[in-house]
């Protein structure tokens, strides 16, 4: 639960910023799933499969921030 306080503390700031800065935080978002993720599955985990998917995640998370506007 600590995590998604953590991870809901980094979108705080999008609102006020641009698209790059929305871009750049729904990016950083997206690792610190990832992170979250790695830490709690441990080796059952495909970083190369979660990297390859950063992108849509990235994209879901900046829909979804835009969308809140």
């Amino acid at each position: 639960m600590s995590d998604f306080i953590e991870i809901s503390k980094l979108a705080s700031p999008i609102y006020s910023n641009g698209r790059k800065a929305s871009r750049a935080h729904a990016v950083t978002i997206a690792l610190e799933i990832i992170r979250t993720k790695a830490g709690s599955h441990g080796d059952d985990i495909h970083l190369e499969q979660e990297f390859e998917n950063l992108t849509k995640y990235a994209d879901l998370i900046q829909a979804a921030m835009e969308s809140e506007r």
